[in-house]
């Protein structure tokens, strides 16, 4: 599942369809068990576990999802921390595609050597980030304007001085991912 489908699905469970509204039917006559014939109910009825029913639009949701939302990485063998932004990739995705954040600026797509530099395999905690613009924690590290993907909480590491001569050239302030900044 893509962190799209994942983001979707967490909308559609908050009963948030967008424009996808004309796709769930309408709920209108359900009732419970135990009920008269004439009395409606939004609650899922007992034969309907797993299923919601907005009550202001009267339409079901999609059933809830009881498993993780996002594919994680199956080990953290190869996982590397942007120094400047913090998103968490394997070593071989920042030689491949770069950095998502920040590749216009550190250049590190298919050099191996601006990779080293660039990125730490020592971090500490990972943010699972699915929707940044509504997310306090994304807020809190710093990371709300970046694309959704997992974020270390801190990154071991500070970027060599050319490279940060070369990001403030760009007009871009840097502040160190391993707690010692102050605000």
């Amino acid at each position: 599942m893509s962190y799209d489908d994942a983001d979707d699905m967490m909308d559609l469970e908050r009963g948030d369809y967008g424009e996808d509204a004309a796709a769930y039917p309408t709920r209108r006559h359900t009732r419970s068990r135990g009920s008269s014939p004439g009395a409606h109910s939004n609650a899922s009825s007992p034969g309907r576990r797993g299923h919601l029913s907005n009550p202001r639009t009267g339409r079901l949701a999609a059933p809830l999802i009881t498993s993780t939302p996002a594919a994680l990485p199956s080990d953290k063998r190869g996982l590397r921390a942007c120094l400047l932004c913090s998103i968490i990739q394997k070593e071989r995705d920042f030689r491949r595609f770069g950095c998502p954040n920040c590749d216009e600026i550190l250049q590190i797509k298919g050099s191996a050597e601006r990779v080293e530099e660039c990125t730490s395999s020592r971090y500490e905690g990972i943010i699972a980030m699915m929707n940044p613009e509504r997310s306090w924690v994304a807020k809190w590290q710093r990371v709300d304007k970046f694309v959704k993907g997992l974020y270390a909480i801190k990154v071991i590491g500070v970027l060599p001085a050319g490279v940060i001569d070369e990001i403030e050239e760009a007009g871009v302030h840097y502040r160190r991912r391993d707690g010692t900044a102050l605000d």
